[in-house]
């Protein structure tokens, strides 16, 4: 093995034990969509989409990241209105319980509208001759949340939480309760 192959593996080894150390500390990291939920929308020029994760002290030790899309089902021929991962890597997950991390997304025609979303994290293979990181999914893998966007639909501000405080790292923003 060569000395560079050997001190990776050793970094890889070392981290996993880091996590392993970390992760005494006993809990679940829950993962949800707060907004939208199942319910009307008056339109605006961007829509948020907000997830919450409670017991975020657990997300460092996991190093979870979202992807969804969201799909006008009133219009299947149009494909995808959005499709993103939420890379959460730099993220300070101390500084609120639960906490908030949204981004927006133009969703503007009235009709009936998915958001398709699913949560993955990263653990520590050690059954191979070399350590490795695994993303992992939750089960069921694909989760789907259904709206609709309407004139007569309640005003997106008032489904939100007031307070916001930007994490500058990834342009993501994190909503204090």
């Amino acid at each position: 093995m060569s000395p560079f192959r050997a001190s990776l593996s050793l970094v890889v080894v070392l981290s996993c034990l880091g996590d392993i150390v970390g992760a005494a500390q006993a809990g679940v990291l829950e993962i949800d969509v707060v907004f939208p939920r199942n319910e009307s929308y008056a339109p605006r020029p961007w829509f948020p989409i907000v997830f919450a994760f409670q017991n975020a002290h657990l997300a460092p030790h996991l190093r979870p990241f979202i992807e969804y899309s969201v799909r006008n089902t009133s219009d299947l021929t149009g494909g995808l209105a959005a499709s993103r991962q939420l890379d959460l890597t730099w993220t300070n997950w101390s500084s609120h319980e639960p906490y908030f991390v949204y981004s927006f997304e133009n969703v503007v025609t009235e009709g009936h509208w998915q958001l398709f979303w699913v949560a993955h994290w990263l653990s520590c293979d050690l059954s191979d001759a070399e350590p490795a990181f695994i993303t992992n999914t939750t089960e069921p893998s694909q989760r789907v949340i259904q709206f609709t966007i309407n004139s007569g639909g309640q005003a997106v501000i008032s489904s939100l939480p007031q307070q916001r405080t930007t994490n500058r790292a990834r342009n993501l923003v994190s909503l204090s309760t």
